[in-house]
């Protein structure tokens, strides 16, 4: 089992046409993020992840 998945089309997987895929993007580079910091906060010790919370 894969730790850190990405979608295939990992930078826009969604339309810029519609706000509301803007809307299904942010959420899902949301979660990108997530995913990464805990990779990072697992896989490499002694890294401190910061967020920037807007």
């Amino acid at each position: 089992a894969t730790v850190f998945c990405v979608a295939p089309n990992a930078v826009f997987p969604f339309e810029l046409y519609n706000e509301e895929y803007l809307q299904q993007r942010d959420l899902y580079l949301t979660q990108c993020q997530k995913q990464l910091q805990q990779f990072i906060a697992t896989f490499g010790p002694g890294t401190a992840v910061f967020t920037n919370d807007e």
